[in-house]
């Protein structure tokens, strides 16, 4: 054993590579969950504030790419169940229609 290096076994190694791996992926998941949040309010609104946009005048300027948006956010939603039982997914508070040119049609509000 050297005092000035420290020598681990490979089984170490490996143990402290994956301690390492497993708190980036929740680095990530955390990330990926804060960001998603934030998108998802700046889009629906947060119901504690007056928006200075609607639902539909963003997905309006998003145009063709409108389908991505909510698709990606249930997609995200998916992964983020995927990865953690206890997440609970967000619900848009508007029914809406994905159209096939990609783009959204906000309807009525869920009561």
């Amino acid at each position: 054993m050297s005092l000035i290096h420290e020598t681990k076994t490979h089984a170490e190694k490996l143990e402290d590579h994956v301690r390492r791996m497993k708190k980036r992926l929740r680095k990530l998941y955390a990330y990926i969950d804060r960001n998603h949040l934030g998108i998802f309010t700046d889009t629906w609104g947060d119901p504690d504030t007056e928006p200075e946009f609607t639902p539909q005048e963003i997905m309006t300027a998003f145009g063709t790419d409108a389908g991505d948006l909510v698709t990606g956010s249930l997609n995200i939603q998916t992964l983020l169940k995927a990865v953690n039982d206890d997440y609970v997914a967000i619900t848009a508070p508007n029914d809406y229609t994905k159209n096939a040119d990609g783009t959204v049609t906000i309807g009525e509000e869920r009561t």
